[in-house]
């Protein structure tokens, strides 16, 4: 780690590790950083070696969040005590997946975060669908699409169906709309929300992509 790059930092060439460290350039607040090694011991000598090119920079790390995780998936089946990790709302761990050929195997992917999940459930809750009887669910889509559009383009790049329940729940914050709106049982209210997810699936940004069921639990 004695020798430096083209451009002056001291920097090993051998990882794939760039920082930025021109004249205008700083880390963020909250930076985070992936490198992807081959074997433990690499690993092992880069967290390190990150760790001492941060001090000399008079930054430091988050010794809780900085670790070394193992991608266990059909090719890498050994033990680790950390085999996932967290990275910008996504939770990257040992998967079912499902080949183009039908083939399921297990592969190391991101979904969506439990804290994600955790946070966007509060976001509907305090939407308080169920007391704004007095408006047209029309007017309610309007409102709320932008934001469950924004959702479904960021969480739903990798492993869609993770988000599927968040918007399942969403639908039976619609019913409870709809039960205090036409003064109905909450079973007639469920069914009349799938009635119009299943006809009119352009209303809300969730039905479009299929997801027009509220009786789960």
């Amino acid at each position: 780690m004695d020798h430096r790059l083209d451009n002056g930092s001291c920097m090993s060439g051998d990882v794939h590790v760039q920082f930025c460290e021109q004249r205008w350039g700083k880390f963020l607040a909250l930076t985070h950083l992936i490198v992807h090694c081959k074997t433990l011991e690499e690993a092992t000598s880069l967290k390190e070696a990150i760790e001492q090119r941060l001090k000399d920079c008079k930054l430091e790390h988050n010794p809780e969040k900085t670790q070394i995780a193992y991608c266990k998936d059909e090719n890498r089946d050994g033990n680790f005590p950390q085999n996932k990790f967290d990275f910008l709302g996504y939770t990257f761990e040992s998967r079912l997946a499902k080949s183009k050929k039908g083939n399921y195997f297990v592969s190391f992917i991101p979904a969506i975060s439990r804290k994600a999940v955790k946070v966007i459930n509060q976001r509907i809750r305090d939407w308080k669908l169920q007391l704004q009887s007095g408006r047209k669910l029309e007017n309610i889509a309007g409102e709320i699409n932008p934001v469950i559009t924004g959702w479904i383009n960021y969480y739903g790049k990798f492993y869609k169906t993770a988000i599927y329940p968040i918007f399942e729940g969403l639908n039976r914050k619609l019913a409870k709309w709809a039960k205090r709106k036409y003064k109905c049982s909450e079973t007639k209210a469920i069914h009349w929300i799938e009635k119009v997810a299943a006809s009119k699936p352009a209303i809300f940004a969730h039905w479009k992509i299929g997801i027009c069921y509220a009786s789960g639990q």
